[in-house]
């Protein structure tokens, strides 16, 4: 089955027939990336999940024409980068994923981001080239 998740609102006109993709992260965790992420833990440090879950997506924060900032519900934040007609995307924009299957974005190509422009009834479809999860200490760098 395939699954349409919009970021806290209604995409409207994207019709049933659409195809569901996944968002995908070209930065998958190597055996360093698990040994940073077990070290923060010992620590008492947060380590955000690898994968940005769909099903809690919650705010988002255009950073440049590249970046998007995904945060989910519990405030863990996720770096996307984007491309095609997506690069022009404003923070008034309207976001949305289309998922293949599973939620579960954990790697680049895994969804597609939905962009609607008010006033406009238009939905863009755009790529996603990569993902990777930031440390909220990264992630206030960038959303300014």
């Amino acid at each position: 089955m395939k699954i349409r998740k919009p970021l806290g609102f209604t995409i409207a006109g994207l019709g049933a027939g659409m195809l569901a993709v996944t968002l995908v992260s070209t930065s998958q965790a190597g055996p360093s990336d698990d040994r940073r992420s077990a070290d923060r833990e010992v620590r008492g440090e947060r380590v955000t999940p690898r994968c940005l879950d769909g099903d809690n997506v919650g705010r988002t924060h255009v950073v440049d024409q590249n970046t998007l900032l995904v945060y989910d519900r519990f405030d863990n934040a996720y770096k996307l980068d984007v491309g095609g007609p997506c690069r022009s995307m404003n923070d008034m924009s309207v976001i949305g994923f289309e998922f293949n299957g599973s939620t579960q974005i954990c790697r680049a190509h895994d969804a597609m981001l939905l962009r609607h422009e008010p006033p406009s009834s238009m939905v863009t479809r755009c790529l996603i080239n990569g993902i990777q999860p930031l440390t909220r200490e990264e992630a206030a760098e960038l959303d300014n």
